[in-house]
């Protein structure tokens, strides 16, 4: 029981996507534009595989999660479980691992306080710039790294590193760009690592969100 709420602890945070202001980079503009261009369009697929481990890197569950779009409230997606395996049958696969970004892909990339250019970076073979990223979302801070290709203008990676959450000694996302089915570039994964801790108990999660067949809201 414990173990379970400390995770829903996590969850909770993870649920909420970052929404902060100022970016002045044209660099950075014409990214985050490409982005809000697809605003309409939500990830109506959503397969997640998590891997939870105990401070000693033991298994404590295994999950793979499939979920479709099967309706709409309020103006939001709403999905369905159709695939759920768990190792370990721990429940913990029925608990939200979301970051909101397969509702809202203009928010992979999180506007912030500062934007700084950091120079010239290779991010898989990919000439790109890279950027550093600092805010605070709910009086916690972060930072991030964004690497962005010059030529083209669109976003590669950004890795994301938050800072005082409760319960936590350590909690990180990374969303990858690509094109999807379309040849639109959107958010295609996001892997989260997070290493939850309180009094004498830690546990690391490890997930792996993939997003596909992007379709227009309603």
């Amino acid at each position: 029981m414990f173990q379970r709420s400390l995770f829903i602890a996590a969850c909770l945070f993870l649920a909420s996507p970052l929404s902060t202001a100022g970016q002045v980079d044209p660099l950075w503009l014409a990214a985050s534009e490409t982005l809000r261009a697809s605003r309409d369009l939500v990830a109506s697929e959503v397969d997640t595989n998590t891997v939870v481990t105990d401070e000693n890197g033991k298994n404590l569950d295994t999950i793979n999660k499939s979920t479709k779009l099967t309706g709409w409230r309020d103006g939001e997606p709403v999905r369905t479980t159709v695939k759920m395996v768990e190792s370990q049958q721990s429940g913990l696969g029925e608990l939200k691992f979301e970051w909101g970004i397969a509702n809202h892909p203009e928010q992979a990339l999180a506007n912030a306080d500062s934007i700084v250019r950091a120079g010239p970076a290779v991010l898989d073979g990919k000439n790109a710039v890279l950027f550093h990223v600092t805010g605070v979302q709910r009086k916690r801070p972060f930072t991030a790294k964004v690497w962005i290709d010059e030529a083209t203008r669109l976003p590669l990676r950004a890795d994301y590193a938050i800072k005082g959450v409760p319960m936590t000694k350590s909690m990180a996302y990374s969303v990858l760009f690509g094109r999807d089915e379309q040849a639109r570039w959107l958010p295609l994964k996001i892997d989260v690592d997070t290493t939850v801790s309180a009094l004498f108990y830690q546990f690391r999660v490890q997930s792996a969100q993939q997003l596909s067949n992007w379709v227009k809201r309603p």
